[in-house]
């Protein structure tokens, strides 16, 4: 089992605008967000400090124009690895300090109110993410006339490994849609699609593109085969075999494997028909006429059982003694 990525890896990787703007775009179910342009993110501060002077860590905060609105919006992200019951109320903890560091920075400036906060949390554990994104729902059923005093907090939780393959496959302009690919059990020959797919989306001079082999490293670790794919990834001006000879030589390979396989599968088949053809000659020279069910259980027999049926019908005195069961 590969090594679970760490933190500092996902931080490093979601350092990029393009990286954040295509996670939302693609996977925040907010219509008025899908028009996020990336070039209007400005990484914000991480660390908050609240009136108390106690510190909280968040893992990144952007702040973004609006689609087609004036103003801006503030975006949290946080990246989970285990599942938490508790997640809910630190998401709300967040998004509360947050704000107040906005209040507290433009001190009466906002006359239309202070920018709505995003919060999203971006899960890569091994299993589904049970945890819930609602802080209400963790809170003790109250009469309905007190329902004014529950929590109203939510965050949109993205769940890596429960997403849909084929929705990711058509996100084939979505670096974050490619990235999650990667991601999933896959054949070396599958990653080197995913990153010729990358290759086409950014510069070759992109600082995300050492981002995400530092990234991919960490999540697939760094072995013989996968080391010449990422340097090649990084470095494209460089003496290395290009990604697209590799992939074509994995699919020449693959192919020539499946034919030598069918062959091998044409002859034994070829064998085993040959044998079945002379048994039931044999038998009826013996036995007379074979029925249906017979010709039907040795088309369902293995090879170990065709080999013990003849060496009996050498000497079986009658036809149900060569199908007989050995004690």
């Amino acid at each position: 089992m590969p090594p679970r990525p760490s933190d500092a890896a996902y931080k490093l990787l979601y350092s990029s605008p393009r990286m954040v703007a295509d996670l939302v775009r693609g996977f925040v179910p907010i219509p008025w967000l899908e028009g996020l342009d990336e070039r209007t993110l400005v990484p914000l501060p991480t660390e908050l400090v609240g009136a108390d002077l106690k510190r909280m860590q968040a893992d990144q905060v952007w702040r973004a124009k609006l689609p087609g609105k004036k103003g801006d919006v503030l975006l949290h992200l946080e990246f989970q690895s285990g599942s938490q019951r508790i997640l809910p109320a630190r998401m709300h903890a967040y998004s509360s300090q947050i704000l107040l560091r906005e209040a507290r920075r433009v001190r009466g400036g906002h006359r239309q109110g202070l920018p709505p906060v995003v919060s999203v949390a971006l899960y890569n554990g091994l299993r589904r993410w049970r945890g819930g994104t609602q802080l209400v729902k963790q809170c003790r059923h109250l009469p309905e006339a007190a329902q004014w005093a529950l929590p109203q907090h939510r965050f949109a939780m993205i769940d890596i490994r429960g997403q849909d393959g084929r929705r990711l496959a058509k996100l084939n302009d979505n670096v974050a849609a490619l990235v999650m690919q990667l991601e999933r059990p896959h054949q070396y020959e599958d990653a080197a699609r995913i990153f010729l797919r990358l290759k086409e989306l950014l510069p070759s001079d992109h600082e995300l593109r050492r981002d995400m082999a530092i990234w991919y490293r960490a999540v697939a670790g760094d072995s013989s085969i996968v080391a010449p794919l990422l340097d090649e990834f990084v470095n494209p001006r460089g003496d290395a075999v290009t990604l697209a000879e590799k992939f074509e030589r994995w699919e020449r390979r693959k192919l020539e494997r499946a034919r030598v396989q069918a062959m091998r599968e044409g002859k034994r088949e070829g064998k085993r028909e040959g044998v079945c053809h002379t048994m039931v000659t044999l038998m009826q020279k013996r036995f007379g006429s074979i029925p249906k069910d017979v010709r039907q259980k040795m088309d369902d027999a293995s090879d170990a059982q065709m080999s013990r049926w003849a060496l009996r019908l050498l000497d079986a005195p009658t036809l149900e003694d060569v199908f007989k069961r050995a004690r």
